[in-house]
């Protein structure tokens, strides 16, 4: 049932765009969703597609630079451990400004001076966000089953993009 009260933004794009662009738009009612670029101007997002990163790019809303600093940090630091992302960059519904979340997700709690190490070099970056680093095991019960449902491997690069393994 349609409630009076919600409000359709992909009809007033639609509307109120010039007739050109109408057509070239085509029917809202087929229109997944509309998103701003990075001009501010709107993206149509037809029904059927996402906005999920095409295959080799980075599995969170960062630029190859950005992703190529983490990468290279994790591979120096991090390379027998499992790390995750989550929050607004790996949904994909990030600002510009939104930091990144990370969690180790090691079998056995990472030693205290690896872990501090990884967390050093992530803070001492030209990334323009800061990076904030977790342990799972740290975690609390509640906390864990908040950003589950946003977790996104980010290394090995084999599972990049992946689900992790429940621990």
């Amino acid at each position: 049932m349609h409630n009076p009260n919600d409000h359709d933004h992909k009809h007033d794009y639609a509307d109120n765009a010039p007739s050109h662009a109408r057509d070239r738009m085509g029917d809202p009612a087929r229109w997944e969703e509309v998103v701003l670029d990075e001009d501010g101007l709107p993206e149509i997002i037809p029904a059927g597609h996402s906005k999920a990163p095409a295959p080799g790019a980075p599995p969170l809303e960062i630029s190859l630079v950005h992703w190529a600093i983490i990468q290279t940090i994790l591979a120096d630091f991090a390379a027998s451990w499992t790390v995750c992302a989550y929050g607004s960059r790996a949904r994909h519904e990030a600002r510009e400004r939104s930091n990144l979340n990370m969690v180790v997700m090691a079998p056995l709690p990472p030693p205290p001076a690896r872990y501090a190490e990884l967390n050093a070099a992530l803070t001492d970056t030209a990334l323009p966000w800061t990076v904030d680093l977790h342990s799972w095991d740290r975690l609390s019960a509640a906390v864990r089953e908040r950003i589950w449902p946003d977790l996104v491997v980010i290394w090995p690069p084999a599972h990049q993009g992946q689900k992790p393994a429940r621990p």
